[in-house]
C-alpha cells in the first residue's frame, strides 16, 4: 500500500514540476519601419511606413509576442490621381520568438514564427471597403543591450515576411504578401 502512494505522490507530482514553466518578467515596446508589398500586391502598390507595439513574455524556450501594427500603402496606377487608391493593414498576431543558446555578447538573435488576422481597409475615391483576413509570419530578427542604456531598455530590429491568406474570397485571384524591416524599443518591467 505505502508503494502504490508512493507511486500515485510521484506521477502526480514529479511531471508537474518537470514541466513547469518559468514566466520572466514581461516587456511592453514600439517598432517603427517599412513596410513592402511583394507579389501581385507589390505590381499596384508601393511600399510605406508601418508603425506597431508588441507585448511580449519570455518562457524558458521561447519568448511569445502578441503584435499590432499599422501599414499604409498606396496605389501605384496614377501617379498624378489627387486622391490615389490606399489599402491600410491592422494585423493582430501572435508569434514565438526562438532564440538559439548561443552567446554573441550584447546581440540576441533569434527566429519568428507567428499567425494571426489581418483587418483590410480599401479607399478607392469616397469608397471604402473593409475585409479580414489569416496571416502568417516568418521573420528573423535581433534584441540589442547596450550597457549605456538603462538594463530594462532593449532594441530590437527585425525583417519579417508577412502572408496573407486571400484566396478564400471568390473574387481574389492573388494572395497578399509583405516584407517589412522594423526598429524599435521595448521596455522590460
Amino acid at each position: 500500500m505505502g508503494k502504490r502512494l508512493l507511486v500515485v505522490f510521484l506521477a502526480l507530482f514529479i511531471p508537474a514540476s518537470a514541466f513547469a514553466l518559468e514566466i520572466g518578467s514581461p516587456t511592453a515596446g514600439l517598432n517603427l519601419g517599412l513596410a513592402a508589398p511583394v507579389g501581385s500586391l507589390g505590381d499596384s502598390l508601393k511600399s510605406g511606413f508601418d508603425i506597431g507595439i508588441f507585448g511580449q513574455v519570455d518562457l524558458q524556450l521561447i519568448k511569445v509576442v502578441l503584435n499590432a501594427d499599422y501599414s499604409s500603402l498606396t496605389s501605384k496606377v496614377d501617379p498624378n490621381a489627387t486622391n490615389p487608391d490606399t489599402l491600410s493593414f491592422i494585423p493582430v498576431t501572435l508569434s514565438a520568438l526562438y532564440t538559439p543558446p548561443l552567446s554573441l555578447g550584447i546581440v540576441s538573435p533569434y527566429a519568428k514564427l507567428g499567425g494571426g488576422l489581418v483587418f483590410e481597409t480599401l479607399k478607392r475615391g469616397d469608397a471604402s471597403v473593409n475585409n479580414s483576413d489569416p496571416i502568417f509570419v516568418f521573420g528573423v530578427g535581433a534584441d540589442v543591450k547596450l550597457d549605456s542604456l538603462p538594463k530594462e531598455l532593449t532594441l530590437r530590429a527585425e525583417f519579417t515576411y508577412n502572408f496573407i491568406y486571400q484566396k478564400h474570397i471568390d473574387t481574389a485571384t492573388d494572395n497578399g504578401s509583405q516584407v517589412k524591416f522594423l526598429v524599435g524599443a521595448g521596455w522590460t518591467f
